[in-house]
This record gives structure tokens, sequence and C-alpha cells, in this order.
């Protein structure tokens, strides 16, 4: 019989702890966004050339991924610019038209090695055609954990792919998170 107050007792006593105490709670923080409309941190010409307003998410334009443009160019930007201090994990979300399965493309977030863009030390690739719906626009997201190697000086990166599509596929509307 005391051996179960005694657990009783305990579990009163451990319900009332909390371990975040103290804490805030863990957040997505918005550190960058496009909708295509106008340039964000300087866009590269290439991705300014592959953007069509034939089909939109938002606004009027949307990046265009065709046999005429097969790849967007890389966005490439210091992570000391968008971060005061090192990010430990991203969310990074855009918003993808599929016609169809078979239409094979990509969008890749990396990031690279300090003071060395060259050299990716961490990326996530997104399969825009891998779940429907299709013929309509869906957002696709990932959750992106960084390496403790990076630094400010690290380059983080956002690049389209072409790949096997058979048809257009439009991409728009990429948003990156701080998740702290």
């Amino acid at each position: 019989m005391k051996s179960y107050l005694l657990l009783a007792a305990t579990l009163v006593v451990a319900g009332g702890c909390s371990p975040r105490e103290g804490r805030s709670d863990v957040g997505e923080y918005l550190v960058m966004q496009t909708d295509f409309e106008a340039p964000t941190r300087a866009l590269p010409d290439s991705i300014v050339h592959s953007l069509t307003s034939n089909q939109a998410h938002s606004g009027t334009a949307a990046l265009l991924l065709d046999w005429s443009h097969k790849s967007s160019g890389t966005y490439s930007v210091p992570l000391g610019s968008l971060f005061r201090t090192r990010p430990r994990k991203l969310h990074f979300s855009t918003w993808a038209w599929v016609k169809q399965y078979e239409d094979d493309a990509t969008v890749t977030i990396a990031v690279s090695a300090p003071n060395d863009a060259n050299s990716i030390v961490a990326q996530k690739t997104l399969y825009l055609a891998d779940n429907g719906p299709y013929e309509q626009w869906k957002e696709v997201a990932v959750d992106f954990d960084l390496p403790s190697t990076i630094s400010q000086a690290s380059h983080l990166m956002i690049y389209a792919r072409h790949n096997a599509a058979t048809e257009p596929v439009y991409i728009d509307d990429w948003r990156i998170f701080e998740i702290r």
C-alpha cells in the first residue's frame, strides 16, 4: 500500500514539471519570400528570364520550367545577409503547378561550406511531380537541418530543374523560414 501511495505522490509531483519551463515555444520566422513580382535580393538574370505570366499562384508572374527553360539559374545569398546568428533548421516552401505525374521537375535548396560557394555541405530536393493534385497549384515544402560546420560566410542556394518533364511546370512563391 505504501508503494502505491509513493508512486501516486511521485506522479503528482512529476506532472507539475515541464521540460520546456522558462523556454519559448518553437516557432517559424519568415526570413525570405518572393512571388517573382519584384526582384528579391537581386534574383539572377537566369531566373528573371524564366518568368512567365501564363500561370501564377499569386500575382502575375511565376517561374517557368520547360524545354526552353531547363534550369532556373541559382538564387544564392550569404547566410550572414539573412541571419544574425547561424541557423540550425530551415523550412522551405514553394507552390508548384504540374500537369501530370510524368513531369519530373525539382527544386533544390542547398548550403555551401564557409567561404566556398562551390562546396555543398547540405542539400534537400523537392520532387514536384511525386504527389498530386495535378493540373492545379499545390504547396510543397521541406524542413532542412543545417550542419554545425556552416557559418555566416556560407551561401544559401535555391534552384529549379526541368529534368524530364514533357509539359511546362510552374513554380511560385518561394518562402524560407528559420525554425527555432
